[in-house]
């Protein structure tokens, strides 16, 4: 399906709406991989943003919520809990240049 905006989607459907597996491509480039439930992401995918960035991990209602490994363009990445699109709780992020924080976040900070 291609919306006239350019959004496209390719996989599952179910009463008319983007249910099951597949991929949701935007006109900037963007795009996710996984599974949808009534129309939003939800349960496991992958999210690749326009600024090289990528997201794996779990989804509800359409927020990076539950475990999951953001990973951007040189190597630094972030694995651990996210709450409400943000890392909350446990998590393990290292920089590129080898710098290592493991230990809890709140709202995207360290403490």
């Amino acid at each position: 399906m291609t919306w006239s905006n350019g959004d496209k989607y390719v996989g599952d459907w179910l009463n008319d709406k983007e249910t099951g597996k597949g991929t949701f491509t935007w006109p900037n480039g963007e795009k996710y991989v996984g599974q949808f439930n009534d129309g939003e992401m939800h349960g496991n995918g992958s999210y690749y943003f326009a600024d090289g960035r990528i997201y794996t991990g779990d989804w509800v209602e359409g927020i990076m919520e539950g475990y999951g490994t953001m990973r951007w363009p040189g190597g630094e990445y972030y694995f651990g809990d996210w709450v409400a699109a943000g890392r909350t709780g446990q998590g393990i992020h290292r920089w590129s240049d080898g710098k290592k924080y493991d230990g809890e976040w709140v709202r995207d900070e360290r403490t």
